[in-house]
């Protein structure tokens, strides 16, 4: 949360101690201290869930801090693994946190010999440790998109990020969308307060991001030349070793017709 948005925070605050017929608490500043990492939407959420779960009991810090941690917008391990999975194909764009990103990297060796259980135990066990980190670190959840090359799954996946909030209209990759003469401009989404003064720093920075994105698309190997390229050189691979298995056999069958 703000500075700026701590009335707005009181004033929640009084409304949840208001539900129990309590004024709020004399140590609202530690609670401000305690919950200010978190953003007010969320603080706000955790305190009204609070209300309709917990009707007997005032809250303390402590379990307001961990609904935040919760509804922190991290999805759950198996709705991450089938996310970050779906990376391995090309022509897919996916939005994904930082804690997907680093858990599949680290699973991905793993998924590429053909253990795809190895690898999803692996990715879960990950995922879970970066989150629990995160969180208690309070952390917030940080989204980022991997483009793949099919233009039109980048305008739908970034497209639906944009509608959930996880990327902001002003970023780089939504200016992949919002240039796309059949896509419609979305509303911009609202500035955190206090963002007017990097205005013009921001603009400059994401102009740079986006002609090097542009520069890296432009780059890429169309996508069925790389899988025909791909192809043979796995043919060649396999005829390769075709060929030295063949050797090999032929090697061990003179020696064991010398041995007799």
């Amino acid at each position: 949360m703000l500075d700026t948005e701590k009335p707005e925070f009181l004033q929640a605050l009084r409304l949840c101690f208001g539900a129990y017929d309590k004024s709020i608490p004399e140590t609202s500043h530690t609670w401000w201290d305690l919950l200010s990492p978190y953003p007010l939407k969320v603080v706000a959420s955790a305190l009204a869930m609070y209300v309709v779960n917990q009707p007997e009991f005032p809250p303390i810090p402590a379990a307001i801090m961990k609904r935040c941690r919760e509804m922190d917008g991290r999805p759950g391990d198996e709705e991450a693994w089938a996310i970050a999975l779906r990376s391995k194909d090309q022509r897919e764009t996916v939005v994904w946190t930082a804690e997907m990103a680093e858990a599949f990297g680290l699973c991905e060796s793993i998924l590429n010999v053909g253990d795809k259980v190895g690898a999803r135990m692996s990715f879960k066990e990950n995922y879970n440790r970066l989150v629990a980190n995160a969180r208690i670190r309070a952390v917030p959840a940080s989204w980022s998109v991997s483009i793949g090359f099919d233009k039109d799954r980048q305008r739908v996946a970034i497209g639906d990020a944009l509608r959930k909030g996880l990327i902001r209209n002003d970023s780089e990759f939504a200016q992949i969308l919002l240039n796309s003469p059949s896509t419609p401009i979305l509303p911009m989404l609202s500035a955190p307060p206090g963002a007017d003064a990097q205005k013009d720093y921001e603009r400059e920075k994401i102009q740079e991001n986006i002609r090097r994105m542009r520069d890296l698309i432009s780059g890429m190997e169309p996508a069925d030349q790389k899988i025909h390229r791909i192809s043979e050189a796995r043919i060649a691979a396999d005829r390769k070793a075709l060929e030295r298995a063949k050797a090999d056999a032929k090697r061990k069958t003179m020696q064991y017709r010398e041995l007799q």
